[in-house]
């Protein structure tokens, strides 16, 4: 197993991680922006994980980080509420070690763990992880089930757990919310781009409560892309909670 290069602070600041992903604190809303297949970081980018903070609709500026901080393959942020929901969030967007190292189909593959709490006496803390995924092809929907994740065209997304995006650059995305979580997908795609939201907490947070929730992506080569998948899936499915941020 290959640890994955720490995360770095450039010298315009923003913060660079292994296999060219890049992420802006500043611009949670962005998520890891991951260089498409032959492009440069300055052309084509997917953005995954990245964290609607605000309800839909809202017209409050997007929170600025009140603190960032690197540790190793961890990257995490601290936003104080801007909205009546007075919901304090902490976001950590983590690399994973890689699977096979030097093996072609190994993907590269991140999580972001998402913390929520309010000073109200009871809020709603509904936060959106959202992925916008370009050049988005055939979509598979993957549900959890006793043998692990199984793949299928069919199901519609309220009835998913993740999904497999194949892009034409012969490339497939997972995106994956851990089992042990509750969530709503919602998919928009229009001019071949896809954006898959991943809805985490649904029920309402009570001051003194702390909610945690995690959403896996993962980028690797569209061949074999299910088999993979399905060993990333079950690796994410058996890893321990986070216990603190």
């Amino acid at each position: 197993m290959v640890i994955p290069p720490p995360w770095m602070r450039a010298a315009d600041g923003a913060i660079r991680g292994g296999s060219g992903v890049s992420l802006d604190p500043a611009a949670p809303q962005q998520g890891l922006a991951v260089p498409m297949a032959g492009s440069t970081p300055a052309q084509r980018l997917h953005h995954l994980l990245g964290i609607a903070m605000l309800p839909p609709g809202s017209m409050a500026a997007p929170p600025a980080p009140s603190d960032c901080w690197i540790r190793g393959s961890d990257c995490t942020a601290i936003y104080e509420p801007v909205d009546p929901r007075a919901l304090r969030a902490t976001i950590m967007w983590r690399q994973w070690a890689a699977a096979a190292p030097g093996h072609v189909t190994a993907p590269a593959v991140w999580e972001v763990i998402v913390s929520a709490q309010t000073a109200l006496l009871q809020s709603n803390p509904t936060l959106g992880v959202v992925s916008t995924i370009g050049d988005a092809g055939e979509l598979w929907w993957g549900q959890w089930q006793p043998e692990g994740l199984v793949f299928s065209p069919t199901p519609a997304p309220a009835a998913a757990h993740g999904v497999l995006v194949r892009t034409g650059s012969e490339r497939s995305i997972l995106l994956l919310a851990h089992p042990g979580d509750q969530q709503r997908i919602d998919l928009e795609t229009r001019a071949g781009e896809c954006r898959v939201t991943c809805w985490v907490f649904s029920t309402p947070v009570e001051k003194g409560v702390l909610l945690r929730s995690r959403v896996l992506a993962a980028v690797g080569p569209a061949t074999g892309d299910t088999l993979w998948a399905g060993s990333v899936a079950a690796a994410f499915a058996a890893s321990p909670p986070v216990l603190s941020t």
